[in-house]
């Protein structure tokens, strides 16, 4: 997924996921897996208390870009 930034030249998200983001995803996923069980009101309640949402702005939404790029080299994408 990292590459993907690169690829489109997006390389300060793809450093501030690795260096800022990732480690806090990491450090959160034992206590996500805890909320498995629970119900999707415990899961939601569970962003309040994340540190992630925060650190949304740092990996902006790359969907135009590659929305551009698949039209622009429909060949590749050809079945």
């Amino acid at each position: 997924m990292l590459e993907g930034y690169e690829f489109f030249g997006m390389d300060d998200a793809r450093r501030a996921i690795e260096d800022l983001i990732a480690p806090v995803a990491e450090r959160e996923t034992e206590w996500r897996e805890s909320l498995r069980d629970g119900s999707i009101d415990q899961f939601m309640d569970s962003y309040i208390a994340s540190e992630l949402p925060s650190l949304d702005h740092l990996a902006p939404d790359s969907e135009r870009i590659r929305a551009a790029y698949v039209r622009e080299h429909l060949a590749l994408f050809d079945t």
